[in-house]
């Protein structure tokens, strides 16, 4: 829900309302606040009720939940660990508006965890949701440092729900227990032509357009897949009522 990814939510919610399963589904919002730090910008809390408003009123009836993440102050700069004194102060920031938006839509609100905060912080943000809570792993890390250290986050989690923010990294997803995570990768792949399938409990990418520079690499796209895969690709595609 950050600047011009207003209109595609708005556009998303839209056309995803009607599906005949949306009752049984449950959406999550994005406060926008990573955008707008990468970007060297600030979102405020007010912009940010506006938008949760507007997209929670039209469209709570038609699902089974709408979550809604903090507006967290992120702390420190891209590239650039944070410190103590950007920390605290990101932490003040954050739990004021956690307070503020809790207040006016309840317990669907989650608090955002990050991987520069400590022990002692994270047990509090369990506290302040105990039934869901967001989890920020560091994107200028290694996959495997962020890997490993979301799962020490989850020894002491334990069954509370936890949302992977820009976490669908193949080792990540398979090996720690998230609830839910995000990240604009799959959107991205597929915007270059590629899919992301589960294929027995694994995690593929298969690239099926014609303009795809991966049409002449063996076994990345599906014009030279071996016959018996490329038949489970299809049938994962059709699955999704696609051809």
């Amino acid at each position: 829900c950050h600047g011009s990814y207003m209109g595609t939510a708005r556009q998303w919610l839209k056309a995803a309302h009607s599906h005949p399963l949306a009752k049984e589904r449950e959406i999550m919002l994005d406060s926008g606040a990573f955008s707008a730090w990468s970007k060297g910008e600030e979102t405020t809390v007010d912009q940010v009720i506006a938008s949760y408003d507007a997209l929670v009123e039209a469209y709570l009836p038609f699902y089974k939940e709408i979550w809604l993440i903090n507006l967290d102050k992120i702390p420190g700069e891209r590239g650039r660990s944070a410190t103590p004194a950007e920390i605290d102060e990101a932490l003040r920031v954050s739990d004021k508006n956690f307070e503020i938006l809790t207040k006016r839509y309840g317990n669907r609100v989650l608090p955002v965890f990050h991987q520069d905060e400590s022990e002692t912080r994270l047990k509090e943000v369990m506290q302040q949701n105990p039934r869901y809570i967001c989890v920020s792993p560091r994107n200028d890390l290694h996959e495997a440092l962020r890997r490993d250290w979301a799962t020490r986050v989850h020894r002491i989690t334990g069954a509370q729900w936890t949302h992977g923010l820009a976490a669908t990294g193949k080792a990540m997803m398979s090996e720690v227990p998230w609830r839910s995570v995000d990240s604009a990768t799959w959107v991205q792949l597929a915007g270059y032509g590629g899919l992301i399938l589960c294929i027995n409990g694994h995690l593929y990418v298969d690239h099926i357009s014609k303009d795809s520079s991966a049409r002449f690499n063996l076994n990345d796209h599906i014009d030279n897949l071996p016959g018996a895969e490329k038949e489970v690709v299809r049938a994962a595609i059709e699955e999704s009522g696609e051809t």
